[in-house]
């Protein structure tokens, strides 16, 4: 049956102004967006839609397809039956979902569907239609990561998508940032890493599982990951973290420069030490230091945690170093490498 019919200026503002003298009062306090052309089924019919094997009333959870040929769905209806809790925001007209350690949010009128703190776009924003929210069913399978399949054309199924192991992910923490909503980690870089964000449901524990906090995570740290299953598609990815176990603690006051190795210089008594120039990574840190390798210093590859030595160090890699305070006063301040983390994965990609 062919969803789309096209109705004549005449014919279209006749409806309207009969809908306009008829209509109730809106039970929303703020202004509604306004609502493109909502393309009927004549003669009457009914977009069924079955959530987790349970058929939802057609005539309580209207769907209907927009001008863009996108099926818009009541979210409230289809994200409660799939377990989400949703909380609306009157004032910023924003709607948030939450189930377990996964939250995502929408705001009527704008076509950013937030998802582990990145904005997806889907073509159509958010609506208010019969006092009732309206996203595209992209916003199911693309945003919230659900099953759907639409079986025919009047036919629609969505599925939970199965639980499946999580995959625990180790390294060092190469950036740390922290708020009052808990913050955000990177964990081995960019290219081989991955963004979490620290959420309220995360939980956090050293190697002997006891209780830590947000604020005792540090730069240089190696710890462990059990990532939300759903992430982004960004490089690196993004999600949230569920679980931290905090594997090798490291000094409270380490700071860190990521940047590229600018000169490799041999001391007089044999040892190595290499020049960093990039972005500071914490306050008090430096944009470009040079530091001494010796042989308490850490040094890894973001692919796989590799161990790597001095040797593997070369000029126009990228690191990630991390060293204490104590540093001399020349230009550029001289201190001791307590962990570099190569970026590349590769000792001889600067070869």
């Amino acid at each position: 049956m062919k969803l789309t019919k096209t109705l004549n200026s005449a014919l279209l503002l006749a409806l309207l102004t009969a809908a306009a003298s008829t209509a109730a009062p809106a039970a929303h306090t703020f202004a509604e967006t306004a609502v493109p052309p909502i393309l009927q089924i004549d003669p009457p019919a009914f977009i069924n839609v079955n959530v987790n094997g349970h058929a939802l009333d057609p005539h309580k959870s209207y769907v209907f397809m927009n001008e863009k040929d996108q099926y818009m769905i009541p979210v409230r209806d289809v994200a409660e039956s799939l377990g989400y809790t949703l909380t609306w925001n009157d004032k910023t007209r924003s709607l948030e979902l939450t189930k377990g350690n996964r939250w995502s949010s929408i705001t009527i009128g704008q076509d950013r569907y937030n998802f582990a703190k990145m904005n997806i776009s889907l073509g159509t924003a958010p609506l208010i239609h019969e006092e009732k929210t309206y996203v595209p069913l992209a916003f199911i399978s693309d945003v919230l990561k659900e099953d759907v399949v639409v079986n025919d054309t009047l036919h629609i199924t969505i599925t939970e998508k199965q639980d499946v192991d999580s995959v625990t992910k180790a390294g060092t923490i190469t950036s740390l940032t922290l708020n009052d909503d808990g913050g955000r980690i990177g964990l081995n870089g960019f290219g081989y890493g991955m963004n979490l964000n620290i959420t309220d449901k995360t939980e956090i524990v050293g190697s002997n599982q006891e209780k830590l906090k947000p604020a005792d995570l540090k730069l240089g740290m190696s710890i462990e990951v059990v990532p939300d299953k759903f992430q982004t598609m960004s490089i690196p990815p993004m999600t949230n973290a569920v679980k931290i176990v905090v594997k090798e603690a490291s000094a409270a006051d380490v700071l860190g420069t990521a940047g590229e190795i600018s000169a490799v210089t041999e001391l007089s008594d044999g040892t190595k030490q290499i020049t960093v120039k990039g972005e500071k990574l914490a306050d008090g840190a430096y944009e470009t230091i040079s530091l001494t390798l010796s042989a308490d210093t850490n040094i890894l590859a973001t692919k796989d945690n590799h161990v790597l030595t001095a040797a593997d160090l070369k000029q126009g890699q990228r690191v990630y170093a991390f060293y204490g305070p104590r540093v001399t006063r020349s230009l550029p301040p001289i201190g001791h490498a307590d962990k570099i983390v190569l970026e590349s994965g590769d000792p001889l990609a600067a070869n």
